[in-house]
């Protein structure tokens, strides 16, 4: 299922990004991140791969601005995720983010859960595909995000 939403989303960012001429960055807001969270694995043995499967973000599409909102965004397996701080270098035309940020939802006894994520991403472009890894204390695991300008009023020239 994963693959097919990938090749899915990949095709959408393709069909919408080369359908307009011209975009403008704006802090981000017009840029939706699609990110594929998978092969989550336990940080030690007295963690169950059932424990992370349920405590991982599955899919999530978001902005900047929602995910580092004070509700951040949810995934679609209703885990949520809220980018707390993030710090952004680029060294030698690469570009680096670490974020700090936090995942909640809820068990299975609709009992809330909150656990801090740490995440280290990698892009060869400012805009661009994402290459992360991420931890909590329980669980470690990879997301790839994807970025699809979204074309504004003021950027909209139809091909």
């Amino acid at each position: 299922m994963r693959s097919v939403y990938k090749i899915a989303t990949i095709m959408f960012s393709t069909i919408l990004t080369t359908a307009y001429s011209q975009t403008v960055y704006d802090n981000g807001t017009n840029i939706l991140w699609t990110a594929v969270f998978e092969n989550s694995v336990p940080q030690s043995s007295k963690v169950s791969q059932a424990f992370c499967d349920t405590h991982t973000p599955s899919i999530i599409s978001t902005t900047i601005q929602t995910i580092t909102s004070e509700s951040g965004t949810t995934a679609s397996n209703g885990v949520n995720i809220r980018y707390i701080s993030y710090d952004s270098k680029t060294v030698n035309g690469l570009h680096f983010n670490v974020v700090h940020g936090e995942l909640s939802g809820q068990d299975s006894s609709n009992k809330p859960w909150k656990h801090q994520i740490k995440l280290y991403e990698q892009t060869l472009e400012e805009v661009g595909k994402t290459y992360t890894v991420w931890s909590t204390p329980y669980c470690k695991g990879i997301f790839t995000g994807y970025p699809t300008v979204l074309p504004t009023s003021t950027t909209l020239q139809h091909k």
